[in-house]
């Protein structure tokens, strides 16, 4: 890696950065728990230190616009590390040739199954994702010891997501759930907007929050 960035990253998330093999990372919970972010910075980390190819997916992306991109860029830019990558108009490439790619998996099932050589799938807000999407995904990604990631707030616990990776998981998968109160870069702001909403309405609070 060309210099060492500074990682915020809750404990629970730690696993976003482990170098064992895991064929599904998943991080569930309430909102500002860090999931997104965390998820980003260890794609950084996973891109600059050696080549690979990683695609950004979520159920619905009609333009780049709602993809995860803009994420990962200001992640690049937090980290300090813009000098190593090339933000384009639909992907980022990284110094070294390894590159980002956003895709929906709704709308163009056929572009998701022509993908080759994808190391790393993370898909975005994945609550919305349903079966059928999962079983184009899944077997796509197929290179020697790709994976897939996965950050989503939960919804409804028939929702394809929540049962493929909370009631039953695959194997060599490591499914964690974190709230906002377990992440302690969570910004002020919105803890006093959570805290807010818990006095108001307990279980709108739990919903949105927990």
């Amino acid at each position: 890696m060309p210099t060492t960035p500074t990682i915020q990253c809750p404990e629970p998330l730690l696993f976003f950065f482990e170098d064992n093999y895991r064929r599904y990372r998943v991080a569930y919970g309430g909102r500002s728990s860090g999931k997104s972010w965390t998820a980003a910075q260890g794609l950084i980390v996973r891109a600059l230190r050696s080549k690979i190819r990683i695609l950004c997916c979520r159920e619905i992306q009609n333009s780049i616009k709602e993809s995860v991109k803009k994420t990962i860029e200001n992640s690049i830019e937090r980290l300090g590390l813009t000098k190593f990558f090339t933000f384009k108009q639909d992907s980022i490439v990284a110094y070294n040739g390894s590159e980002f790619i956003f895709k929906g998996l709704y709308a163009h099932p056929e572009q998701i199954k022509s993908l080759e050589n994808i190391s790393i799938a993370y898909v975005e807000e994945a609550e919305t994702v349903s079966e059928a999407s999962w079983q184009i995904l899944i077997p796509t990604i197929r290179a020697e010891k790709s994976e897939i990631w996965v950050c989503f707030n939960p919804r409804d616990y028939d929702d394809a997501t929540y049962q493929r990776f909370v009631v039953d998981p695959p194997d060599n998968c490591v499914s964690v759930k974190i709230n906002y109160t377990e992440n302690p870069f969570c910004p002020a702001s919105m803890i006093e907007e959570a805290e807010n909403l818990k006095k108001k309405n307990l279980g709108l609070y739990r919903w949105i929050w927990l």
